[in-house]
């Protein structure tokens, strides 16, 4: 998407193809685009990993909004940046770090009542029409205000304009941009909860929650777990509270985990709990100080000093396990692939990371073995047009049941790829390859290629046999 966006240098036709077809909020490949950053993959990090930085002001300030010092925001700040969850999204060029700058913005903004004019109320509603640009989800963030600012107008805080103002700029923002850009995503959302396991889903935003401290949990870890296990029952208070004083932060974060809860792909939880992840570390830190300036005579200080030293123990050894299975992947270059560090054994690791590694590998020999006007289809056709510069779409498969699947009639493509990693479900343990069964019949075998870890097959590449 910012690629086609970007008005430096025109698209290839197989990236102008799948522009009809793109579903994500276009703000952040927007920014990417004017930037110019989308012609450099380095330049494209390192602007990513910018906004993050220019996030962490904005952590702090909050953190002192809500209860800290200077010195307790600045070390929960701290604790938040060099967390695994943090590293492992710097290495993808995402639009979470983007969403948590423009979400903390939006958070200090209103805690301060900075919209009390029509030209703050503007800009506020600019800010909120970002947030869901950046991520549909940002939605939580336009329900929080929906409900908080109809209180302080009740309260007669601000007047009917002023509220009803970023309401109406939100809406005829989003408005105009699903006209430019058909988004399917709300109604994919409505149609995929009849497939929701609530169990499932809750499990995954209790396991993200963990995952987002530690890159892996063995039996050795249980104080490291019992310490997150705590933090996470003090964060769930904090926003209890918080949520019974109506604070429109805790709103936003309510509404935001309720959506998490009825999002029908739990592989995706760990990425996004990222974007509330410092909002939670706060609230464990603020009800802590509230616990003991209502219960106790003494200073909350030294028990904040306490779960920080605690949760620091906690976060400093990823960062030396982070570092030298760095050192152990520069020779192939597996170290810039998250799930090379998702696994404490090495040979796990490098085998998944082979995986990726294997995929990229692909397009080089799709690419060669095809022609400019071929249409491949695979799980996502993105990929194809991004990395081999073809045209491509996307294999449509039709949900029966638990195990069965038919496909949608492929005589209009010329070839298929498949693999064993599912880009989008990574995961979720899906075995790409095992949907071959569904093409044997229209297809021949082009190539197939092995695993150099285990020399288990990771792709096949198929000829369309009209």
């Amino acid at each position: 998407m910012a690629l086609y966006l970007s008005p430096w240098e025109e698209a290839s036709l197989p990236i102008q193809s799948l522009w009809p077809y793109q579903e994500y909020p276009p703000l952040f490949p927007f920014v990417l685009a004017l930037t110019g950053v989308v012609h450099n993959m380095t330049a494209a990090h390192v602007f990513t990993l910018f906004i993050l930085i220019a996030a962490l002001p904005l952590i702090y300030l909050f953190a002192k909004q809500c209860f800290a010092t200077k010195w307790q925001a600045m070390f929960i700040t701290s604790i938040f940046i060099i967390s695994p969850s943090t590293w492992m999204n710097i290495l993808g060029i995402l639009s979470e770090n983007l969403y948590i700058f423009l979400s903390f913005l939006i958070l200090i903004l209103f805690n301060k009542q900075k919209f009390q004019t029509i030209r703050m109320a503007v800009i506020f509603g600019i800010l909120l029409s970002a947030l869901m640009l950046t991520r549909t989800i940002g939605v939580a963030m336009f329900a929080a205000y929906f409900f908080s600012g109809l209180l302080l107008y009740k309260r007669k805080e601000i007047n009917k304009i002023i509220y009803l103002m970023p309401i109406f700029i939100t809406i005829f923002i989003n408005g105009i941009a699903k006209l430019l850009h058909q988004s399917s995503i709300p109604s994919q959302y409505i149609r995929q909860l009849k497939d929701l396991e609530f169990g499932n889903q809750f499990i995954a935003i209790i396991d993200a929650w963990f995952s987002s401290w530690q890159f892996y949990w063995t039996d050795n870890l249980m104080l490291p777990y019992a310490i997150v296990l705590v933090t996470g029952l003090l964060a769930c208070f904090g926003l209890l509270y918080r949520l019974t004083t109506l604070k429109f932060d805790a709103i936003y974060v309510t509404v935001y985990l309720l959506i998490l809860l009825l999002w029908p792909h739990p592989g995706q939880a760990l990425r996004f709990i990222y974007p509330i992840q410092a909002i939670l570390l706060i609230y464990a830190f603020y009800f802590l100080d509230y616990l003991c300036k209502t219960f106790s005579s003494t200073s909350s200080y030294k028990p904040i000093t306490i779960l920080l030293l605690l949760m620091f123990s906690v976060v400093l050894p990823p960062l030396s396990f982070a570092y030298n299975r760095y050192n152990v992947g520069s020779d192939n270059e597996y170290n810039h692939i998250k799930e090379f560090y998702r696994f404490p054994d090495i040979k796990n690791a490098q085998i998944n990371a082979g995986i990726q590694t294997a995929m990229f590998n692909d397009m080089v020999d799709i690419k060669n073995d095809t022609n400019e006007n071929d249409l491949i289809l695979y799980f996502n056709s993105s990929y194809i047009a991004l990395l081999a510069n073809r045209k491509s779409k996307d294999i449509k498969f039709n949900y029966i049941d638990d195990n069965l699947y038919t496909v949608d009639d492929v005589s209009d493509a010329d070839y298929i790829y498949l693999s064993r990693l599912h880009p989008r479900k990574t995961r979720e343990n899906i075995n790409g390859l095992a949907t071959l069964k569904y093409f044997a019949e229209k297809t021949e075998i082009i190539w197939t290629h092995y695993s150099d870890e285990n020399n288990e097959p990771v792709s096949i590449f198929l000829k369309v046999v009209k």
